[in-house]
């Protein structure tokens, strides 16, 4: 799917909102009621080649890592922690958005980028560390708290290895669903 209208986009938004608010984390709620319209509407990618590069993305990309992580689950004999499923999966990429104070992607305002090599939006150049430094960013303002096998997990995106089987499962389902 390359693009998607206000109204999927609202709809993925109230289906994020509904499974965060049953973790009853009074500081994931306020995260989601100050940056809402920010992770709501982010994009998870720059290039229109690759996944989630549309209004929304960022949110249709994280239900679908949840799902598929919720699955592997199963298969491996439902070892995770689900509490510990759903957080990690609904909060690793908060820091596709941005900082707390500046968004990644940007409009593209140069047809040639977008005619030639497919760059919808252009990266803010401003914005060095990683996502997952961003997104730990994020967590770390709101006063989001992650267990040590929350952490390790999410941190696993960034590693050669997951740290963790939770790392394992978010990983993995990165792998199937950011193709």
């Amino acid at each position: 799917m390359s693009e998607q209208n206000e109204e999927v986009v609202s709809s993925n938004f109230e289906k994020y909102i509904s499974i965060i608010s049953k973790l009853k984390d009074l500081n994931i709620d306020k995260m989601i009621e100050a940056e809402g319209t920010r992770i709501a509407t982010s994009p998870s990618n720059a290039q229109k080649d690759l996944f989630g590069c549309y209004n929304g993305g960022m949110i249709q990309n994280t239900l679908d890592i949840l799902d598929a992580m919720r699955k592997l689950d199963i298969v491996g004999g439902k070892l995770a922690d689900q509490k510990s499923i759903y957080k990690v999966a609904l909060l690793h990429n908060i820091g596709t958005v941005g900082s707390t104070e500046e968004d990644m992607f940007l409009p593209q305002d140069s047809e040639w980028h977008i005619e030639k090599l497919g760059h919808i939006y252009k990266r803010n150049q401003a914005l060095k560390n990683s996502s997952i430094e961003r997104t730990f960013q994020f967590l770390f303002k709101y006063g989001v708290e992650l267990s040590m096998e929350e952490f390790n997990a999410i941190l696993s995106v960034d590693k050669e290895a997951p740290l963790n089987y939770l790392g394992r499962l978010l990983c993995a389902s990165r792998i199937l669903i950011c193709k």
